[in-house]
């Protein structure tokens, strides 16, 4: 009877009323909360475009990158122990023999980490170690794989700053990393534990496989037995001083200075005489009685084509000679010599999921600050640089004391290099080697452009600006701008002193400028070296000008820079000339320019070789 009389109660149902209006009220208030939440990760989505130079701000050669998000494990080279109670949550292949693997283990680190250090070792993995990785090398035969994964160390300490907050050195951070290899494979992991939240610690795997087979060893030696003088001696009752030089699996070359009584055509017929009886045929030579050049060719036992190069010029003293002497192996054409477009995976990510890939990726912890942008610039980098025109953004992504944005554009790479040098430098950014006083005259060297980032520098604010491009596979150009504190090894605050140039108690400046590629050219690749006393810069050229034309183009900027050119030699399409500049602190260098064509038409090798003839007391 009473519950009768209740649920018959007027008042009863007018409470009930108002009791669910209440609630209903709250449910429809928490569902646009989740609403609010959801929306970003449903309409928002990150597209790979924008991801991927965020996950891999270099991109290395080999297979376009992949990235997974999810459970599913891509198919390893190795076999590899999945850590006990953790689950994968994404994986990124950025090279045919490279992995990197997050897995989320729901436990704090140091029983996560202990567990799975057992699963290694039982699986047969060894910890690597500085001895075993010298005891390694040491028992290596010439041409034999090293099958300790010993070698791999490098990347390791490509990989060892894992941010662009890290305040350590890559040495440091890799003292902190555990590395195993696994006997009789090519295999090493580095491994990253980190903490981002209570009870729940993430396993970051990088995996690397490397083989070095028979036939790039063997293309090696053929080249690095003749490694300084390339085989070539001076004549008897010279002098030959060793300069500087470099060696790679594809190209050496060699600068020296030579003392010698012999006039420069003797000189050149004594080591022509040497290069035919190594099986070397003269291409093509000229010159004149301050400047003598030749061009040769030869075939090796593999069968792989070789471009020798012998550049000899008089300096300003007497009796005192520069050789530049060079091979490269010739490549069928200088695609291979390039750095592989990127060929980005289609698709998009919801921007909740792009972000905790991120923040991952980078060891961002929750707590941290971090956002993703699409379509516009991170603020502080919006209020610090332009956009050229033709270049549309495709967004970046900031945290508490950094910035990076994502650019693509059609633009000639050239052109994008120049134009953030001038922007930048207009907005009182310096480059590193322009930060000292003209008293400390610190190197100041560019040559032929590389695709190493550039870097621009706030001293006052201790920032720095990095401008890195990438070639995309569509012939779009990816332009990464990243905005963030100088290091403790940034360039931009790297000691002059530690550059080692000191020479008579003063610091050698190296008056070299940037050598602009024409927007009808296409820079392959290029590299630049430098030391105490001499320059050298390199790059593989493709071009539909004229070799009088492209000469022309970089004589203009060295004229522009204060060189004058004392000599100037052709022979078919190739171009070498002589320069001299001098400073105001009187020192006096010798440059050699050099445009050597490629039996593939429209292919140049260039180099610039620079010699300092005295060095200025104070």
């Amino acid at each position: 009877m009473i519950l009768i009389s209740l649920f018959a109660s007027k008042k009863f149902w007018s409470t009930v009323k108002i009791i669910l209006l209440f609630i209903s009220a709250l449910s429809i208030l928490e569902m646009a909360q989740a609403a609010d939440r959801l929306l970003p990760e449903s309409n928002d989505r990150v597209p790979y475009r924008l991801l991927m130079p965020l996950l891999q701000p270099v991109q290395l050669p080999g297979a376009e990158p992949q990235l997974t998000v999810g459970s599913e494990l891509p198919a390893l080279p190795v076999e590899l122990p999945i850590p006990q109670s953790g689950q994968l949550q994404w994986s990124l292949v950025d090279r045919p023999q490279h992995f990197t693997l997050l897995f989320e283990v729901p436990e704090s680190r140091s029983p996560a980490e202990a567990i799975y250090l057992e699963q290694l070792q039982a699986s047969g993995w060894r910890p690597w170690s500085i001895e075993q990785f010298h005891q390694d090398l040491q028992q290596r035969q010439p041409g034999e794989a090293l099958n300790t994964g010993g070698l791999m160390i490098l990347g390791d300490l490509r990989y060892g700053s894992e941010g662009p907050d890290s305040s350590e050195a890559p040495l440091e951070r890799l003292a902190k990393s555990l590395t195993f290899f696994k006997p009789g494979t090519d295999a090493q992991l580095s491994l990253f534990f980190s903490e981002p939240g209570p009870n729940r610690s993430n396993l970051k795997i990088y995996l690397t496989i490397r083989q070095l087979n028979s036939t790039e060893a063997a293309g090696e030696s053929t080249l690095l037995e003749m490694v300084p003088e390339l085989g070539l001696q001076p004549p008897s009752d010279t002098l030959a001083d060793w300069i500087t030089g470099r060696a790679s699996e594809s190209d050496l070359s060699s600068l020296e200075r030579i003392q010698t009584s012999l006039p420069l055509s003797k000189l050149v017929d004594h080591y022509a005489s040497q290069m035919r009886q190594q099986g070397w045929i003269l291409q093509t030579s000229s010159g004149d009685d301050r400047l003598q050049w030749s061009i040769w060719s030869r075939t090796d036992s593999s069968g792989v084509s070789l471009q020798g190069t012998i550049h000899l010029f008089a300096t300003e003293k007497p009796n005192q000679y520069i050789g530049a002497f060079s091979i490269q192996k010739i490549p069928e054409n200088f695609g291979s010599l390039a750095r592989q477009p990127a060929d980005i995976q289609p698709g998009a990510l919801p921007k909740a999921a792009a972000l905790q890939v991120l923040r991952d990726r980078w060891q961002v912890p929750d707590s941290e600050p971090y956002e993703l942008w699409l379509e516009q610039l991170p603020p502080v980098l919006s209020a610090t640089v332009s956009v050229p025109s033709e270049t549309a953004v495709l967004g970046g992504a900031s945290r508490a004391d950094a910035e990076v944005a994502i650019l693509e554009t059609s633009l000639h790479s050239g052109t994008v290099q120049m134009f953030y040098r001038e922007w930048l430098t207009e907005a009182g950014w310096r480059t590193p080697e322009s930060l000292h006083s003209p008293e400390d005259i610190v190197v100041k060297a560019s040559g032929f452009p590389t695709f190493l980032p550039d870097v621009f520098c706030n001293a006052e604010e201790g920032k720095e600006i990095t401008v890195n491009l990438q070639p995309e596979i569509n012939d779009l150009l990816t332009i990464q701008l990243t905005l963030s504190p100088s290091e403790a090894f940034s360039r931009c605050r790297v000691d002059p002193n530690s550059y080692s140039l000191r020479h008579q108690d003063s610091l050698v400046n190296v008056p070299v400028p940037y050598l602009q590629t024409p927007p009808e050219t296409s820079l392959i690749s290029g590299d630049t070296t430098f030391m105490e006393t001499a320059f050298n810069s390199r790059a593989y050229l493709q071009s539909d000008l004229t070799a009088e034309i492209l000469a022309n183009h970089y004589a203009q900027q060295l004229r522009q820079a204060g060189w004058t050119q004392l000599r100037a030699t052709q022979s078919e399409d190739s171009r070498v000339s002589l320069w001299r500049t001098e400073m105001e602190t009187r020192n006096v260098w010798q440059g050699l320019l050099s445009l050597i064509a490629q039996p593939s038409t429209g292919q140049w090798t260039g180099h610039f070789y620079a010699t300092i003839e005295n060095i200025a007391s104070e």
